[in-house]
């Protein structure tokens, strides 16, 4: 019965025009919460693994006209499956809120966890900055811990006999670099 069930949605859903898929793409799309400066992070994710793990919308809805409905059940049973894994398993949803610095009326500063690309058991420590505007927190940057450096600002140079130490030039001796703006 629920398989019946199932596809009498499926072809009610494929049946719709692609400005339908439109409009349903938008009414998924998370609503940001811009109240504080985790929760403006939290939403950042939230709208990352819904952009993810809506990709079908975005990528198909132009061609629609053009599939059978067998191919349109066909993809609508892989987005969902796909949906389904992303939200569950998607690698946002391991990242961490280490630190909320609220550094003055309009300015904070929110440093994170990020599951890293190396392997699935390693973080990445990110820096948020955040301006306040009326009631809302907005992201101004977001600074990942400088590669070359690993965060220090200086590294090692031995070209020479002896180790010098010599500022990063990779991101200037700050151990952050921009992930916006370049130097």
């Amino acid at each position: 019965m629920k398989k019946l069930l199932f596809l009498f949605l499926a072809f009610i859903i494929f049946s719709c025009s692609s400005e339908d898929y439109k409009k349903e793409y938008e009414l998924q799309k998370p609503k940001p919460n811009l109240s504080t400066p985790d929760n403006t992070v939290k939403s950042y994710w939230s709208f990352n693994i819904w952009e993810d793990t809506t990709t079908f919308y975005k990528m198909d809805t132009t061609l629609l006209e053009f599939y059978s409905a067998t191919l349109k059940q066909y993809l609508l049973e892989k987005y969902n499956k796909r949906k389904k894994e992303f939200k569950e398993f998607h690698y946002i949803s391991k990242n961490l809120i280490d630190k909320v610095d609220i550094e003055s009326d309009s300015r904070a500063i929110v440093l994170t966890k990020e599951l890293s690309y190396k392997d699935d058991d390693s973080f990445d420590e990110t820096k948020y900055v955040f301006a306040k505007q009326g009631n809302k927190w907005l992201l101004e940057d977001i600074f990942i811990k400088c590669w070359n450096c690993n965060g220090t600002g200086e590294t090692s140079d031995y070209s020479l006999y002896s180790r010098i130490k010599t500022t990063c030039k990779y991101c200037s001796g700050s151990g952050w670099k921009s992930q916006f703006y370049e130097d």
